[in-house]
C-alpha cells in the first residue's frame, strides 16, 4: 500500500516538473517570438505594445530590463501616460525601499496631473506599506512620535494627503490588540479610496490589498474575506480592460493567487466546499505561473494556511514552524503562533505548545511594555482633530461658496432679467425702425402715385366736365408726411391713410381718358415726334446735352396718340438718362415693317437696364416694383403702353453700352 502510495505521488511530482517545463519553454519561447516581431516595429507606439506583451510573458525575475526598456522609449516620446503606467507595474518587482523611492523620484519628474498625482500617492503608500511590514514595534513607535512632531494643525489636507494619512494610520495601528480604531479607520480609508476623488484603479487595487492583510492581522476574518472578494472583482475589471487594449498575454495570476493565499488564511470566513475550490485554483495557477510555483514549493505560508484550514494538523505544524523561522511581520507571527499553539494542542504535541506559548507571551508583554495602545490613541487624537479641523475648514468654504453661488444666482437672475428688458427693447426699436422705414418705403409708393394723378390731371386726357376731381383744390405737391400732419391722422391710423390715398388715386388713374380712346389720335410725322420729345427731355434734364437726336432721313407720317407716345418715349429716354448719367443718349428712329417701327434709344457705357429684365413695362405693377426701379414704373406710361399696343425689345448683340427698341404699330387697330 505504502509502495502504491509512493509511486502515485511521484506520478503526480514528476508531471508537475514536466507541465512546468514545458510552460517555462512556452514562455521563453513566445518571448523570443515577440523580441524577432520587435525587431520589425516601425513606430515607437509599435514598439512598446510589442514590449509590454514581453513584459507580460515573462517571469517577474527577467522583467525589470523590459519595464525599463518601456520606460526610456515613453520618455524619449513624451508618452507621458505609458510612463506612469509602467511606473506603477514596476513596482511589483522591488521589494526594497531603495528601488521604491527611485520610481517615485521618476514620477515626481512627470508635468501634474490628477494621473501623476496619483501615481505619486500610490508610490508613496507602496513603501510605506513595505517599510511598516519589516518594521520592530520600536521602530513603529518611533515614527509615530515623528508624524505626530510633523502634523501641521494649521494648514487644511487636500484629499490625496487624507488618504495617506489614513493609510499611515491603518498601516501603523495593525499592532493595536484592540483592534477597535483600526476598524474605525480602516472603514474610513476604503469609503474614500472607493470615492470618485480618486480615478485611477491603482488606489482602491493597494487600499483593498492592504485591507484584506490588515483585517487579517487583527482577526477580522469576514471583512478581510470580503475585501479581498472586491479585490478579485477589481481583477476582473482590469483583465477586461487589457483585454480590450490588445494586452493578450497581460494576466493578473500572481494577484489572484494572493488573494486565494490569504483567503484561506482567513479559512474562519468561508463558505461550505470553497477552502478546496481555492486550492485547486490556486493549483492550477501553479501549473501556468514560475513565480506562483516558486512560491509554493518554497515557501511554507500556502501550504500552513491550507493544512490549518483543513483540520490537517499534523501536516500544518512543520509549514507553521517554517513560518516562525522566517522574518514575519508581528500580526502575522502572532497568528501563526495561535495556529500553532491550537495545531499542537490538537495533535497532543506538549513541547511544540509550550514553545509556541512562551514567545506568544514574549509578544504580549513586549506590546504591553511600550503601551502601544496609548501611543495609538494619542496618534488617533492628533488625526481625530487635525481631521476635524480640516472639516471645519471644509464646511466654511462650502458656506463661502453657497454665498458666492446665491449672489452669482442673483447676479444672473438681474442681468438674466437686465438682459431680457434690453432684448425687449431692442426688439422695439428694430420693429419701430422697421416700421417707419417701412411707412418711408410706402410713403414713396403713395407721392409716386399722387404725382401720377397730378400729371394725368394736367394732361391732355383730363376732361373735368366727364370727370370731376374731388381733390382738385388740394396741394397736389405736398409730401404724405404734411398731409398726415395736415389732416390731423395718428401714426396708429397710418395704414387706412395710405390705403385710402392709393385707392383714390388708382381709381382717378385708371378711370383717366375712358371717355372717349379715339380722340386724340391723329396723324403726325415721326420728326415732330423726336422734335417733341428733345424739347421735353430738354426741360426736364439736369443738363444739356445729355440726349442726342438722329432724324430720319425720308420723314413719314405715323397714326398715333401723339401725347401718349412723346410722354413714354421721353420717360424712357430719362430712364437711360438717370442709369447711364457719364454717357449721351442717343434717339433715332427705323422702319421695321410696312406695320411696325422702332424708336431706338441707345447708351454708351453702363447698360441702361437688366438685359435678363429689359420688358420693364410688361410686369404687373406692385409696390415694389415702383421702389426699386423709381421712374420705371410709373402707372402713367403703363397704361399708355397697353393703349398704344407697344413694347420695348433689347438688343442683345449690343455690347458697349445699352440699346432698346421701342416698337410701335404705324397705324393702331381699330
Amino acid at each position: 500500500m505504502k509502495r502504491r502510495l509512493l509511486t502515485v505521488a511521484l506520478t503526480l511530482i514528476t508531471a508537475a516538473v514536466v507541465s512546468a517545463v514545458v510552460r517555462t519553454d512556452y514562455q521563453h519561447e513566445t518571448a523570443s517570438m515577440l523580441k524577432t516581431k520587435l525587431s520589425h516595429a516601425n513606430t515607437a507606439k509599435d514598439s512598446i505594445c510589442i514590449l509590454y506583451d514581453i513584459l507580460d510573458v515573462l517571469p517577474r525575475s527577467e522583467g525589470r530590463e523590459i519595464g525599463d526598456r518601456i520606460y526610456e522609449i515613453a520618455t524619449r516620446t513624451g508618452d507621458i501616460t505609458t510612463r506612469l503606467d509602467i511606473c506603477r507595474q514596476l513596482t511589483a518587482y522591488f521589494h526594497d525601499d531603495r528601488s521604491l523611492a527611485e520610481i517615485e523620484k521618476e514620477v515626481s519628474l512627470i508635468p501634474k496631473s490628477q494621473e501623476q498625482k496619483e501615481t505619486h500617492l500610490f508610490l508613496r503608500m507602496k513603501r510605506l506599506s513595505l517599510s511598516t511590514h519589516t518594521k520592530g514595534e520600536a521602530d513603529r513607535q518611533n515614527e509615530i512620535i515623528r508624524i505626530l512632531s510633523e502634523e501641521d494643525s494649521k494648514t487644511a489636507k487636500s484629499n490625496n494627503q487624507r488618504l495617506l494619512d489614513l493609510f499611515t494610520l491603518v498601516e501603523y495601528l495593525r499592532n493595536d490588540a484592540s483592534g477597535d480604531m483600526l476598524k474605525e479607520y480602516l472603514d474610513r480609508l476604503i469609503a474614500l479610496a472607493t470615492s470618485s476623488q480618486f480615478k485611477l484603479y491603482a488606489i482602491p487595487n493597494i487600499v483593498y490589498a492592504e485591507a484584506a492583510n490588515v483585517y487579517a492581522d487583527a482577526g477580522e476574518a469576514e471583512k478581510s474575506v470580503e475585501a479581498d472578494r472586491q479585490l478579485l472583482s477589481i481583477i476582473d475589471g482590469l483583465v477586461k480592460k487589457y483585454h480590450d487594449k490588445g494586452r493578450q498575454y497581460r494576466n493578473y495570476d500572481i494577484s489572484r493567487y494572493v488573494c486565494y493565499r490569504r483567503m484561506m488564511r482567513n479559512h474562519e470566513a468561508l463558505r461550505p466546499g470553497e477552502l478546496e475550490d481555492l486550492y485547486s485554483r490556486s493549483m492550477k495557477l501553479r501549473e501556468n505561473n514560475i513565480d506562483i510555483r516558486n512560491d509554493i514549493d518554497n515557501h511554507p505560508r500556502f501550504y500552513a494556511y491550507y493544512y490549518t484550514a483543513a483540520g490537517d494538523y499534523n501536516a500544518a505544524i512543520p509549514y507553521l514552524k517554517r513560518m516562525l523561522d522566517e522574518d514575519t511581520s508581528l500580526p502575522v507571527r502572532k497568528q501563526v503562533l495561535e495556529y500553532l499553539i491550537d495545531a499542537a494542542g490538537n495533535t497532543g504535541d506538549d513541547d511544540t505548545k509550550v514553545e509556541a506559548l512562551e514567545e506568544y507571551s514574549a509578544i504580549l508583554e513586549e506590546l504591553n511594555r511600550l503601551k502601544a495602545s496609548e501611543r495609538y490613541r494619542e496618534l488617533q487624537i492628533k488625526y481625530d482633530v487635525q481631521d476635524l479641523r480640516t472639516r471645519n475648514t471644509e464646511l466654511e468654504l462650502e458656506n463661502q461658496s453657497d454665498e458666492i453661488m446665491s449672489a452669482r444666482r442673483l447676479m444672473t437672475f438681474v442681468s438674466g432679467a437686465f438682459i431680457i428688458l434690453l432684448v425687449i427693447l431692442v426688439t422695439l426699436l428694430y420693429h419701430w425702425g422697421r416700421f417707419k422705414r417701412n411707412a418711408s418705403s410706402m410713403g414713396e409708393v403713395v407721392d409716386n402715385i399722387r404725382q401720377e394723378r397730378e400729371q394725368l390731371r394736367n394732361s391732355i386726357y383730363y376732361d373735368a366736365t366727364d370727370m370731376p376731381d374731388p381733390l382738385a383744390g388740394d396741394d397736389m405737391a405736398e409730401s404724405w408726411q404734411k398731409r398726415m400732419s395736415k389732416s390731423g391722422i395718428k401714426w396708429d391710423q397710418l395704414s387706412l391713410f395710405m390705403t385710402k390715398s392709393i385707392i383714390n388715386d388708382l381709381l382717378f388713374i385708371a378711370a383717366t381718358g375712358h371717355a372717349d380712346l379715339k380722340k386724340h389720335i391723329q396723324e403726325i410725322s415721326v420728326d415732330a415726334v423726336m422734335r417733341k420729345v428733345e424739347s421735353m427731355v430738354r426741360e426736364s434734364a439736369d443738363r444739356e446735352g445729355t440726349l442726342s437726336v438722329e432724324y430720319v432721313e425720308d420723314d413719314f407720317d405715323i397714326t398715333t396718340d401723339t401725347e401718349c407716345l412723346c410722354v413714354i418715349i421721353k420717360h424712357i429716354c430719362d430712364t437711360a438718362i438717370d442709369y447711364s448719367p457719364e454717357s449721351r443718349v442717343t434717339l433715332s428712329c427705323r422702319r421695321v415693317s410696312d406695320s411696325h417701327i422702332d424708336f431706338v434709344i441707345t447708351t454708351k457705357g453702363v447698360s441702361a437696364a437688366d438685359p435678363d429684365d429689359p420688358q420693364i413695362f410688361d410686369n404687373l405693377l406692385t409696390a415694389r416694383k415702383v421702389l426699386h426701379r423709381k421712374g420705371a414704373g410709373r402707372f402713367i406710361c403703363r397704361i399708355i403702353t397697353l393703349l398704344l399696343d407697344c413694347q420695348i425689345i433689347p438688343d442683345r448683340s449690343y455690347h458697349d453700352g445699352s440699346r432698346y427698341y421701342f416698337r410701335i404699330p404705324v397705324t393702331p387697330d381699330d
